[in-house]
C-alpha cells in the first residue's frame, strides 16, 4: 500500500501573551496584571468599543493600585487617548480620582493635554465637574491655573459656566484671572460666563471674590444685559441676584442700549418682583 505524502511537521510557535483582560483591570486584580505584563502582554491593547487601554479603565475606575502597576511596564502609554480623545490622567480627573491623578501625575502623565471638549484639559474638565479634590492635586503638582491660552476657555470660565462655586474658590485662590476674556469665550469674563448660565452659586462666589458687577465684554454687554435676555423664569434669582450686588440698570452696550430696555427684564420687573 502506498502511504499518503505527508509533510515534515514543523515548530510552530506559541500564540503571543494575552493582554490584561479588562476583567481583571476592572476587578482590581493586581498580581494577575503584573503576572501578564511579565509575559509580554501588551499594555496598550485598545478595547473595541472607546478605543481605551487597561490604563484608561484602571485611571477611570479609580484603582490607583491597577494603574500602578500598568505603569511599572516601561510600554504602557501613560498619555494613549481614546475614541473620546481622553487620556487616562483626563479619565481620571473628570471622575474625580485624586489618588489615581495622583500617581499619574508622579508617572509623567502630561496634564497639559487637551481634550476633545473646547480643547478642555484635565484641570478644565476637573472645574466643569465640579472635582474640587483632583484640581488641588493637579495645582499643587504645578498645573498653570490659567491654563486656558488663547483661543480656550480657562478652568475658571468652566467653574463658572457649570456653577461650581467651591472650584471658583479654588481657583481664585490658586491665581487665576477673574477678569480673563479668551478668544474662544467671545470676550467674556468667568464672571459674565456665570451670569448667562443662570450659575448663582458661583455667580455668587465671583463676586463675593472681587468680580465687578457691571464690567462689560467685548460687546459691551453687562451681566445683567446678557441674563436679561435669557428666556426662563429660572433666570429671576439671577438677575435679582446682580441687581441686590449694585448692577446698574442704565449701563448701555454698543448700541446705546440699556440693560433696563431689555424686553425680558422690563416683564420682569413689571411682575413686581424686583428687590426692595
Amino acid at each position: 500500500m502506498v502511504q499518503r505524502f505527508r509533510p515534515p511537521r514543523f515548530w510552530v510557535p506559541p500564540p503571543p501573551p494575552p493582554p490584561p483582560p479588562p476583567c481583571a483591570v476592572k476587578a482590581g486584580f493586581d498580581d494577575l496584571v503584573h503576572d501578564l505584563l511579565l509575559a509580554g502582554a501588551n499594555p496598550n491593547v485598545r478595547q473595541s468599543d472607546s478605543h481605551g487601554t487597561p490604563l484608561h479603565t484602571a485611571a477611570k475606575l479609580g484603582l490607583a493600585n491597577t494603574v500602578s502597576v500598568l505603569l511599572s511596564s516601561p510600554s504602557t502609554d501613560k498619555n494613549a487617548l481614546d475614541n473620546n480623545g481622553c487620556s487616562p490622567l483626563m479619565d481620571a480627573s473628570l471622575h474625580g480620582r485624586v489618588t489615581t491623578v495622583k500617581v499619574l501625575l508622579a508617572a509623567g502623565a502630561d496634564a497639559g493635554m487637551r481634550g476633545p471638549w473646547d480643547a478642555a484639559s484635565a484641570l478644565s474638565l476637573a472645574a466643569q465637574f465640579g472635582e474640587i479634590g483632583v484640581m488641588k492635586a493637579l495645582l499643587e503638582h504645578g498645573v498653570d491655573v490659567n491654563d486656558g491660552g488663547v483661543g480656550r476657555w480657562s478652568a475658571l470660565h468652566w467653574a463658572a459656566q457649570f456653577n461650581s462655586a467651591g472650584c471658583v474658590a479654588v481657583l481664585l485662590d490658586a491665581g487665576a484671572d477673574i477678569n480673563d476674556m479668551s478668544e474662544k469665550s467671545e470676550g467674556q469674563t468667568p464672571f459674565h460666563f456665570a451670569a448667562k448660565a443662570g450659575s448663582n452659586e458661583a455667580l455668587l462666589a465671583l463676586l463675593r471674590l472681587g468680580a465687578s458687577v457691571d464690567q462689560k465684554n467685548d460687546d459691551g454687554l453687562t451681566a445683567l444685559h446678557l441674563a436679561g435676555r435669557v428666556e426662563g423664569d429660572d433666570m429671576d434669582h439671577t438677575v435679582d441676584i446682580l441687581l441686590r450686588w449694585g448692577a446698574s440698570e442704565q449701563a448701555v452696550d454698543q448700541d446705546e442700549k440699556t440693560s433696563s430696555q431689555n424686553r425680558r427684564l422690563f416683564n420682569w420687573r413689571g411682575r413686581g418682583s424686583a428687590p426692595s
